[in-house]
């Protein structure tokens, strides 16, 4: 009978290059606002792009969604942070969550303005604005921005603020 891999072993399995420039899956808070996000996302290179992913906590889908960012399709990126980012902002680490949200819906909503043939989904985006004002309400229910979207009726998040 074959052992059950550990959390420990299945997160080497499924984390390239956890090492030096690895994030501890502690917790911590990202150090990246929206804009740095999305500016990596838009104008990065490949290199900054797996660097992102690899800052992020553990996810089981975070070696796949590393490769994923070599893609020829500025969608692809957006889809596959667009899972992470909705673990991370339901709960898993909201600090996190939020701005990746915040800058993925951004990056989305250029694709779908620019991009004539695109493969990226609207339901993406309204996830993400709806993943990014959960983080913010779970990080603080009196934040100025949680108010604000709600005013808005939930409109797209801003990208440059971090959650207080």
């Amino acid at each position: 009978m074959a052992r059950q891999p550990t959390e420990a072993r299945l997160r080497e399995e499924t984390t390239p290059n956890r090492g030096r420039n690895a994030w501890p899956d502690s917790g911590a808070a990202m150090d990246l606002t929206a804009e740095q996000i999305h500016r990596i996302l838009s104008q990065g290179s490949l290199r900054e792009r797996q660097a992102l992913v690899d800052r992020l906590p553990f996810h089981p889908l975070k070696g796949t969604v590393r490769l994923l960012m070599d893609s020829s399709s500025p969608c692809t990126p957006v889809a596959a942070l667009a899972a992470l980012a909705q673990e991370y902002c339901n709960g898993r680490d909201a600090a996190i969550g939020a701005p990746l949200a915040a800058a993925l819906y951004v990056r989305g909503s250029e694709i779908m303005r620019t991009e004539m043939d695109h493969d990226l989904l609207t339901i993406t985006l309204s996830r993400l604005a709806f993943a990014h004002f959960r983080a913010l309400a779970r990080l603080r229910s009196d934040n100025a921005e949680v108010i604000e979207l709600e005013g808005q009726g939930g409109a797209s998040p801003p990208v440059g603020r971090r959650p207080r």
